[in-house]
């Protein structure tokens, strides 16, 4: 079965490499199937194909994915996966993730937030603020691991974890016109992360029009 499994993850990673039109039906198909653990695998190799014309056709699979009862790491994928497949502002994809991010916390409403604002949409504006406050990500224990025997254990989120997701939020927060967010950018100059502090640089250097008061909701 393993086996099984593991030609089957790397027949979709190398249709996804082909970087051809005709990648994208068969990896529709597993989508539409709803066969797991395949799920998650062929909607990332989807997002992989955004740049390509036909790839917005996994958009509405990807959308009834998500109003079933998809696994954490299902919802994380496919977060990530509509902020790069759809245009922004898509009303359903935005109105779809907006209801997600009331019901999800920790590493899954961190990936709806972020994929929000990706398009456009400022709904997830409290959790990017958090994901920009080093103090935040390093107070909790966000980091969960299970083991063998099916036991949660959480610990602190590792330093280059912490360093990314601050990075990323403020990418995505950079797509909003908003003071609350663009402040909290600017305050990361400083940040002790050469990385951060270079990339809040960056977005800060890169922003040439005034902020606004508030972002799309």
């Amino acid at each position: 079965q393993n086996l099984r499994s593991s030609r089957f993850d790397f027949l979709m990673r190398a249709l996804a490499r082909t970087e051809s039109e005709t990648a994208i039906p068969p990896l529709l198909a597993v989508v539409n199937s709803g066969r797991q653990p395949y799920v998650a695998l062929a909607i990332q190799q989807l997002a992989n194909l955004h740049t390509l014309g036909g790839a917005q056709a996994a958009i509405e699979p990807i959308l009834k994915t998500l109003s079933g009862s998809p696994s954490p790491e299902t919802l994380l994928t496919a977060a990530t996966a509509l902020s790069v497949l759809a245009p922004k502002g898509h009303p359903q994809v935005t109105e779809s993730l907006r209801g997600l991010l009331l019901t999800h916390d920790g590493e899954v409403g961190w990936s709806i937030a972020l994929a929000l604002a990706r398009l456009g949409s400022s709904a997830g504006k409290s959790t990017l603020l958090d994901l920009m406050d080093r103090k935040y990500l390093e107070s909790g224990p966000w980091y969960r691991q299970v083991d063998a025997a099916g036991n949660v254990q959480s610990h602190p989120l590792p330093t280059e974890r912490v360093k990314a997701l601050m990075i990323a939020a403020m990418d995505a927060a950079a797509n909003l016109d908003d003071t609350d967010l663009w402040s909290m950018i600017d305050r990361l100059k400083s940040d002790a992360s050469p990385a951060v502090k270079g990339k809040a640089m960056e977005l800060t250097g890169r922003r040439t029009r005034p902020t606004g008061s508030g972002g799309n909701g």
